[in-house]
């Protein structure tokens, strides 16, 4: 198992540039359920900042829950 590393190159979906001294951290939620834990964390603490995005993040944790109960 590997530490922190560059993995992946990222790119904004219009193709606009990023900041090329941006941080950015990738989460895959499918298969790491500790992924989903940060996500819906990060997603509890910006409600009320941003209650559509925070609602749909904690929607996208809850549709992975509920395909591994799903599988079981």
């Amino acid at each position: 198992m590997k530490g922190l590393y560059n993995k992946y190159i990222i790119q904004k979906s219009d193709g606009t540039p990023i900041d090329p001294s941006a941080d950015y951290f990738v989460l895959r939620l499918d298969t790491d359920s500790c992924a989903r834990g940060a996500l819906r964390n990060y997603a509890n603490r910006i409600y009320g900042d941003n209650p559509i995005l925070s609602k749909e993040l904690r929607d996208r944790c809850d549709k992975y829950f509920f395909d591994t109960l799903m599988e079981e």
